[in-house]
C-alpha cells in the first residue's frame, strides 16, 4: 500500500512538475493552517491566510471566499466581509455557498435592525438552497420581528395622531361599550363611525373602533 501511494505521488509530481506540486501543497498547507486559526477563533489570522490564498496563490474556490468574508465578519470588517458576500450571492456557482452567503447578508441586516432587508436575503438563501434550515429559522424569526416593529410604528402613529377625546366621546364610547357587551358589534361600529362624522376627537378611539370591524370582517357581517 505504502508502494502505491508513493508510485501517485512521483507520478503526480512528473506530471505538474515540482514546483506546481510545491504549490498545491502550500496551498493545502495554508487552507488546513486557516481553518485551524478560525475555529481557535483567531479571525484575522484567518482573514490574512485566506485573503493570501485569494490574492497570492490564486485560489478561485468559493468555499474560500466564504471562508474569508466570515472572518472578515467575525474581526468586526463589515462593509469588507458584506462586498465578498455579494459577489459571491450574485455570481457564485454552488447553490449552497449562495445560499450561505445570502444567509451571511441576511444576519449582518438583522445585526443593523434592517428587518426588511433581513428577510428579503433570507428568503433569497431558500430560493438558491431549499434545504438550508438555518435560512428558514432566520426568516420566520425575521418576518415575526418585522411585523411586530411594524405593529409598534403604527401604534405609536396611532398615539401621536390621537386628540384628547372629549365628554361627549367618552359618553359615545360607553354607549358602543355596551352594544359590545351584548353583541351587537354592527351597531356599535356604525354608532362609532356617526361619532367621527360629528366629533374628531371620537378619533382617539380609533384601535377600539378597529377592533369590532375586525369582529366583523370575522363573522362576515
Amino acid at each position: 500500500m505504502k508502494g502505491y501511494y508513493l508510485i501517485t505521488m512521483l507520478l503526480l509530481i512528473f506530471q505538474t512538475g515540482p514546483g506546481k506540486f510545491n504549490r498545491i501543497a502550500q496551498t493545502n498547507e495554508i487552507k488546513e493552517d486557516a481553518g485551524e486559526a478560525y475555529k481557535a477563533g483567531k479571525y484575522g489570522e484567518a482573514a490574512e491566510m485566506y485573503k493570501t490564498l485569494i490574492d497570492s496563490f490564486e485560489v478561485n474556490s468559493e468555499a474560500v471566499r466564504l471562508n474569508y468574508g466570515n472572518s472578515l465578519a467575525k474581526t468586526g470588517k463589515g462593509q469588507e466581509a458584506d462586498a465578498v458576500y455579494r459577489g459571491l450571492a450574485a455570481n457564485g456557482t454552488d447553490k449552497v455557498i449562495k445560499s450561505l452567503a445570502y444567509q451571511q447578508l441576511g444576519v449582518m441586516a438583522s445585526q443593523q435592525q434592517n428587518l426588511k432587508d433581513a428577510a428579503s436575503y433570507f428568503k433569497q438563501a431558500l430560493k438558491a438552497h431549499p434545504a438550508n434550515d438555518g435560512a428558514r429559522y432566520n426568516y420566520e424569526l425575521a418576518k415575526k420581528k418585522l411585523k411586530q416593529q411594524q405593529e409598534q410604528e403604527q401604534e405609536q402613529e396611532n398615539n401621536q395622531d390621537q386628540p384628547e377625546p372629549s365628554e361627549w366621546a367618552k359618553e359615545l364610547k360607553k354607549k358602543a361599550e355596551q352594544l359590545v357587551n351584548r353583541f351587537q358589534y354592527r351597531e356599535a361600529f356604525e354608532l362609532m363611525q356617526q361619532g367621527l362624522q360629528q366629533d374628531p376627537t371620537v378619533k382617539a378611539y380609533g384601535n377600539f373602533i378597529n377592533r369590532i370591524g375586525t369582529i366583523l370582517e370575522i363573522e362576515g357581517q
